[in-house]
């Protein structure tokens, strides 16, 4: 699958402005023919940027996530240095225990268009699926493989919990409400706000009661004390 998602990225020299993505653990196989070279700290990409794009002699920019100083700034310069720019983030299957304990992560999104929590431009997997077409036997076949494989082996993004239910969770169903951590740039980027976690709760009260209704908090809430959106309110 690494493979695969290479030949999306025809870049063989990605330059960064971060030393955490040059030390990034697993990089040769995450980016298996694409090599990340290390341009300076990243307050340089805006102050000797262009200079050091020339002399990396790059053929592209990443950073990593999108509204963040960095990113933003690393976005910018390759815009004024005509270069493709690359997002980098983490997978969709990370890792067991979530990234803030330091664990490192075994899959890695490189993508050259925008990324896929982003709903303010359009993505590479959002053009992916555009542009497949559902006469397309063999990749839906391998896509309904793929769901089957993750739902068989309960994967998700991190893996650390338990399979068994709390024992306050009702056994004969319920409805299931998924929180983030407060400012998440997935939740900024999507054009959802902490209004919209509460009126989701609400609405999961009103349908199925109070004492049907799960929230699911974010693992960093449990592991780093990053408060989610319904934690005051579940």
């Amino acid at each position: 699958m690494m493979r695969d998602s290479v030949s999306y990225l025809p870049f063989r020299r990605i330059g960064v402005f971060s030393r955490k993505l040059i030390n990034l653990p697993y990089r040769e196989g995450l980016l298996v023919d694409a090599q990340l070279a290390w341009l300076g700290p990243r307050k340089y990409a805006r102050t000797l940027g262009p200079v050091l794009v020339r002399l990396g002699r790059v053929d592209a920019l990443a950073a990593w996530g999108v509204a963040r100083h960095t990113s933003e700034s690393v976005r910018a310069l390759a815009v004024r240095m005509r270069l493709p720019y690359v997002c980098l983030e983490d997978g969709f299957l990370r890792s067991v225990k979530p990234g803030l304990t330091g664990e490192p992560g075994i899959s890695l999104i490189a993508d050259p268009v925008g990324i896929y929590y982003d709903s303010t431009r359009p993505s590479l997997l959002e053009r992916l699926i555009l542009d497949s077409s559902e006469e397309d036997d063999d990749m839906l076949h391998r896509a309904y493989k793929g769901i089957q494989r993750l739902r068989s082996l309960r994967l998700s993004k991190y893996n650390q919990a338990p399979d068994q239910l709390a024992p306050s969770v009702p056994t004969a169903g319920f409805a299931l409400v998924v929180d983030q951590r407060q400012g998440d740039v997935s939740v900024l980027r999507s054009g959802s706000s902490a209004n919209v976690f509460k009126d989701m709760l609400q609405y999961a009260i009103h349908k199925h009661g109070a004492q049907r209704v799960v929230v699911k908090s974010h693992p960093d809430s449990f592991i780093a004390g990053k408060e989610g959106y319904l934690v005051e309110i579940a």
